[in-house]
């Protein structure tokens, strides 16, 4: 299978392209403006995929079970990369890790990257610099980029730089075939007399059709090239593939270099996650414009807070933190299932992410509605399987998606342990503030706080790893001793810890608990006070 981006490369004669990925024996063809597509022998993976070749949906047939060889057009490297960039990258990643992680295909994707071109001499005559290191500085900073926004790295790399030989020799193939010719300035590639008269085309009198493209152009004085059978020059071809969407900014503008009106990936991270944009890419068909404008990015946004607020919350379910109500399990277990089913038809017609995406919405709804019901008949339950169940397929289609919702479980166990002690010795104190919890057989209140106290710190010396925790729980402990040593001063003045008509005076002990609860979000950590208990988890 040969897969890529039409956005970032251009297209040669669909006569040979389209022999790339068929072969003779094909069962089905399917003709169209661009030539004629045959369906190739194979293996039948179930998807269908929209192939431009054909104008249509086809099935997608792999010529060995269960592996994908994928050629990705990679960026001309020549500037920093923008959003409009990882928007193209972001949205096959999602389709790369669909094919692995949901259908199980092994996928053998290979990015060609050019690193030779106009844009890359201007650059480099510009700042005074080689050509070679111009590109490599570029595609450096281009896969720093990607990683930042969660692409997987290809499994290979090409350079045009590096593959001239091979491109030259394949030139050759095409003027042999009279799918090229030579001009005094290139050589071009020709084009079908099907294609449309009134396409997009460069007047060049030099061609024997306008809308032919070149595969190897003559340089001009004073730039690198490769020496040919047709004169000095460099390489300007590509393949077709399978397209994506271009990012938009306002009235239905691209996102260019050219039109200045990029943002790059690190202005967006400043302000924005990396699960936001992909959320974003999600939420439309790969093949469709997504309109960039803070009414979309906030939307996104909101979004992933409803997965990330939905997957948190259930945890807590499972832990028994919160009591599970009664809830009809019949019913969410066969909403689960028709879930699933939905899911891989929508992602089996080509990608359909956007309504997989409201399916697994439409889910978190179903889960919602029925625990906010007061329904309490006999049929049904306060059993927490079918919550964890649906809690877990949710989290594992996003993973599949490459969007990562950070809850309890995937987080070290010596932190869980050590944020689960702050949390009760906070919570210790607040239930005493409230007379929620009885201290009558204690003779001082101030005893209750140190006995609390000396528990707290009983637990997280049992963690061996401390020194190893991501996060500084040294400033927590430290939010943690102010919070002890506040109360203790304060309840030691408290004769009869019984004594409600005391009441406005424990509310001093509520403050000491607010601060402690700021303190510790500024680390990401989320503290929420219930009926009789708190609960935490990491913040947005």
């Amino acid at each position: 299978m040969w897969l890529g981006s039409l956005r970032s490369s251009v297209c040669f004669s669909l006569k040979y392209t389209v022999s790339l990925f068929a072969n003779s024996a094909s069962l089905k063809s399917y003709s169209c403006y661009l030539g004629e597509f045959h369906l190739p022998k194979g293996y039948d993976t179930g998807i269908m995929v929209y192939n431009s070749s054909a104008n249509r949906k086809v099935p997608l047939v792999l010529k060995n079970k269960g592996i994908a060889t994928w050629y990705m057009c990679g960026p001309t490297v020549y500037d920093e990369s923008h959003i409009g960039h990882a928007c193209c990258y972001v949205k096959f990643d999602i389709l790369r890790r669909i094919m692995e992680k949901l259908f199980g295909i092994s996928v053998l994707l290979q990015m060609g990257i050019t690193d030779i071109d106009d844009k890359i001499i201007k650059k480099a005559q510009e700042s005074d610099l080689s050509t070679l290191d111009v590109a490599r500085k570029y595609e450096l900073e281009f896969f720093k980029g990607m990683a930042a926004m969660g692409v997987m790295p290809p499994s290979s790399v090409t350079r045009v730089t590096e593959n001239i030989p091979h491109m030259i020799s394949f030139c050759e193939k095409l003027i042999e075939k009279d799918f090229a010719y030579v001009t005094s300035e290139a050589v071009s590639a020709e084009v079908l007399n099907e294609l449309p008269q009134d396409s997009d085309i460069n007047l060049d009198p030099l061609k024997e059709d306008g809308r032919d493209f070149a595969l190897w152009k003559i340089v001009k004085e004073d730039e690198p090239y490769w020496i040919s059978p047709w004169g000095k020059g460099k390489d300007l071809w590509g393949n077709y593939w399978l397209h994506s969407g271009l990012l938009q900014v306002g009235n239905e503008i691209k996102m260019s270099k050219s039109i200045k009106n990029t943002v790059s990936i690190k202005e967006f991270l400043r302000e924005h996650s990396t699960n936001d944009f992909r959320i974003l890419c999600l939420q439309s068909p790969y093949r469709k414009n997504i309109l960039y404008c803070s009414k979309t990015v906030f939307g996104a946004k909101r979004l992933y807070q409803k997965f990330h607020n939905f997957i948190n919350e259930m945890e807590l379910y499972s832990n028994g933190e919160i009591s599970v109500p009664f809830i009809d399990e019949d019913k969410l277990l066969s909403r689960l299932q028709s879930t699933k089913d939905q899911v891989i038809s929508l992602l089996a017609d080509d990608f359909n992410t956007s309504q997989a995406i409201l399916c697994l919405t439409n889910l978190i709804d179903s889960v919602n509605e029925s625990l906010q019901s007061s329904n309490h008949s006999f049929v049904f339950k306060n059993d927490v399987t079918v919550l964890s169940a649906c809690a877990s397929y949710i989290d594992r289609m996003l993973e599949i998606f490459g969007v990562n919702v950070m809850c309890k479980k995937k987080l070290s166990r010596s932190f869980v342990h050590f944020m689960d002690a702050v949390n009760e010795f906070r919570n210790k104190i607040r239930l005493f503030a409230l007379y929620q919890i009885d201290i009558s057989q204690i003779s001082r209140p101030a005893d209750y706080i140190e006995n609390n106290y000396t528990s707290f710190q009983q637990r997280i010396n049992l963690i061996d790893d401390m020194k190893e925790l991501s996060t500084d729980v040294s400033s927590i402990i430290q939010a943690v001793d102010m919070a002890y040593q506040q109360s203790y001063k304060f309840c030691s003045i408290i004769q009869n810890s019984n004594d409600k008509g005391q009441s406005s005076e424990r509310t001093n002990l509520l403050t000491f608990c607010d601060e402690l609860r700021s303190s510790i979000e500024k680390h990401g950590i989320a503290i929420k006070d219930r009926k009789g208990t708190s609960t935490w988890c990491l913040k947005l």
